[in-house]
């Protein structure tokens, strides 16, 4: 990285992939046609192993195909480490932490045994040995649902910040514990909050309260932990257009590092006869399996890697809101809001870095269950003394936008963000 943020509480890692983050679990299939229009969506990095083959792992020729695959299509590669004690990765067997129920696609492609979300230290050297070093290896994903690191765990992570400290060590949480991973040196906090998927009885407004507070509890822990932020987003619940551009410009505004969804297939795609193992080998197949949130994805995705250079490393300095409330969000006129009015239903996330202007990630907070129901809208934001000059970032891409003095004229789709680089006083 280009920065000291997220380097972990020893300082000592330093990530060879300097990108904003925008992966997704189960993502496509090694074929040149999913792999083609996965990264066309903007999707910089794919999870290889157990989620690329599913049941169908553990083969060294097909882990290998899977990373040429990703290299082909200038992806970054986590290696995943799912594995069962019946079909361990190596044949290596050994006492297994973390365990999970067999899934249903498990069960119906003949898979037995118990199901592992880790797998134990001999294991992962036995993946690390192999594919630790292949180009487009950018890191392990070494555990998910793990809150507390086990002792596996604790020594896979400190083996890759003393022997390749450029590979990131990835352990997804299902509860929020960012004090475990920083007790053990592990820079990367990776939560989910899915209230799309876990709380479907709230309207879609309330369910984007909830992914707001989390992003806010978040993105002060890291900054207190010296972690990197990627929040995960659901688009398997419910899901359309204004709720997945938003839960991508909102964790943005937040300060986040990277995002991940879950899942591509399912969420993206209509993952036509995938427990089959199906590979669809043609463009047109693939874009015909499309749902129409894709589209939606794709322009912010591509949006917000735009901006990426400009993202990371940066630390929000303060959120300003108006329509539903947000934990720790300051209204126009608050002391250090920098904004006397801006219209309702808006989120301003204020980002700064040493040495670079002060950015204003600016989002519509405007969200629908329903695809297509919310069009576009005019909003306006003014900002206060303190702020000199406000300019759009992205150039062609950007939203147009109508500066006056320190009035602000744009218009937003529902759910949508725009950057801007602001100058001081």
């Amino acid at each position: 990285m280009t920065d000291t943020r997220g380097r972990g509480p020893s300082g000592k890692w330093n990530f060879k992939f300097d990108e904003f983050i925008v992966g997704a679990w189960w993502g496509p299939s090694p074929s040149d046609a999913e792999m083609q229009v996965y990264s066309k969506a903007g999707f910089n990095t794919v999870m290889v192993g157990r989620y690329m083959a599913m049941a169908d792992y553990g083969n060294l020729e097909k882990l290998e195909r899977d990373l040429e695959a990703a290299q082909r299509h200038g992806l970054g590669a986590f290696i995943d480490m799912y594995t069962t004690d019946e079909r361990p990765w190596g044949g290596i067997e050994g006492n297994l932490h973390a365990k999970a129920p067999l899934p249903n696609w498990w069960r119906e492609r003949g898979g037995t045994g118990e199901f592992q979300v880790s797998a134990n230290f001999a294991q992962f050297r036995w993946l690390y040995d192999r594919f630790g070093s292949h180009p487009a290896t950018i890191g392990f994903l070494l555990a998910d649902d793990q809150s507390v690191l086990t002792p596996d765990l604790v020594e896979m992570t400190a083996f890759l910040r003393d022997h390749t400290p450029q590979l990131m060590p990835w352990i997804c949480q299902n509860a929020f514990r960012p004090d475990a991973l920083a007790e053990h040196d592990n820079p990367i906090s990776s939560f989910q909050t899915y209230p799309t998927l876990y709380q479907r009885e709230k309207d879609a407004p309330a369910q984007m309260q909830v992914q707001c507070d989390s992003y806010n509890i978040i993105s002060k822990a890291c900054l207190e932990h010296d972690l990197v932020m990627w929040p995960m987003l659901d688009i398997c619940g419910d899901c359309s257009d204004s709720l997945v551009r938003f839960q991508v410009y909102a964790s943005a505004a937040y300060g986040s590092d990277g995002i991940w969804y879950f899942t591509y297939k399912t969420g993206l795609t209509q993952a036509t006869r995938c427990n089959e193992g199906y590979i669809m080998e043609t463009e047109a197949e693939v874009r015909a399996d499309l749902l129409p949130e894709y589209a939606a994805a794709k322009e912010a995705n591509n949006r917000v890697l735009a901006w990426g250079p400009r993202l990371l490393g940066s630390v929000r300095e303060c959120t300003v809101n108006t329509g539903y409330p947000v934990e720790d969000g300051l209204t126009p006129g608050d002391p250090g809001s920098r904004i006397t009015h801006m219209d309702d239903d808006l989120l301003v996330g204020f980002l700064t870095r040493p040495g670079a202007p002060l950015l204003a990630l600016i989002v519509d907070k405007r969200v629908s269950k329903e695809h297509g129901a919310l069009g576009p809208r005019p909003v306006r934001i003014e900002f206060d003394q303190s702020i000199s000059s406000i300019a759009p970032l992205e150039g062609s891409e950007a939203v147009a936008a109508v500066v006056e003095g320190k009035s602000l004229n744009m218009t937003l789709p529902a759910g949508g963000g725009q950057l801007f680089e602001l100058n001081c006083t």
